[in-house]
């Protein structure tokens, strides 16, 4: 079954919500891009028509108000799209017409990334995977760990690490030819193989989920356009069914993805794809 009607937001900025639900409600306009690099993933969000107060209240806000945007159609539950606090100076109202429209810009996992320090010391042996729980934990962060038993050895002579914690993660992933990223709130690790393991669901014509699947560069790396698919980010593995004899049928694990739509209009993923 495709969910085309019912289009259903909610943009939940601090304390305030707001709430689109087809061509009722606010008209809410999103732009999330996630990616598997460690630099934060970001949004833009417009709310069309607040209240004053609202308006006021965050556009005025020296706290940069934490975001957290969810989008789904009827019949299925909203997913996270994507989370974080707002840039400096990124929170704007503008008017339009006779609209006024609240523009919002975020960054996923940003004041971490920029402020959050690390020191970190550990006697005797360890699990690697031990020693980025105990420095996710550190740092306010939960972890989501995706190491094969290579990619997670065992540290013989313990761990004695300081400095910004961007700097230190990246040690400690390097040492494994990991990489590490901030995903909707939460440390994200994945080994070598660059996936989280888990196989999504499956994109085709038939069941209108999918958009259009051009013929991959090379066999390797393909960019699919598919109806709003809010669980896939990057390293999440799916599958696509292009049909009998139509290029990009088979297993792909997501390297980036945009998300973008309104409850107004469409809501569509692009996803950038590699063979898995």
């Amino acid at each position: 079954m495709t969910y085309l009607f019912g289009r259903h937001i909610t943009v939940v900025a601090d304390d305030i919500a707001f709430e689109g639900r087809g061509a009722s409600g606010f008209r809410v306009d999103f732009s999330v891009s996630r990616t598997a690099t460690k630099e934060p993933n970001k949004g833009q969000i417009s709310i069309y028509n607040p209240s004053e107060t609202q308006s006021i209240a965050l556009s005025l806000s020296k706290r940069r108000p934490l975001l957290r945007v969810f989008a789904g159609y009827e019949g299925t539950t909203p997913m996270l799209l994507g989370a974080g606090n707002a840039v400096r100076d990124g929170v704007n109202l503008e008017y339009s017409g006779s609209d006024r429209v609240l523009k919002i810009q975020f960054a996923d996992g940003l004041r971490k990334y920029q402020g959050a320090r690390a020191a970190l010391s550990i006697r005797g042996k360890v699990r690697l995977s031990e020693a980025i729980t105990q420095l996710a934990a550190q740092i306010g962060l939960p972890v989501d760990l995706y190491l094969d038993e290579a990619d997670d050895p065992l540290i013989q002579n313990g761990l004695h690490l300081s400095g910004a914690a961007r700097d230190v993660l990246d040690g400690l992933a390097a040492s494994v030819k990991a990489g590490w990223s901030i995903q909707n709130g939460r440390l994200q690790l994945v080994g070598q193989r660059r996936t989280t393991r888990v196989l999504g669901r499956l994109f085709s014509y038939e069941n209108g989920t999918l958009i259009q699947a051009p013929n991959p560069r090379g066999g390797a790396k393909c960019v699919f356009h598919v109806l709003l698919a809010a669980d896939v980010s990057p390293g999440v593995r799916f599958q696509v069914d292009a049909g009998p004899g139509r290029p990009g049928s088979g297993v792909w694990a997501c390297t980036g993805v945009q998300h973008a739509g309104s409850n107004y209009g469409t809501m569509t993923s692009t996803i950038e794809a590699r063979r898995s």
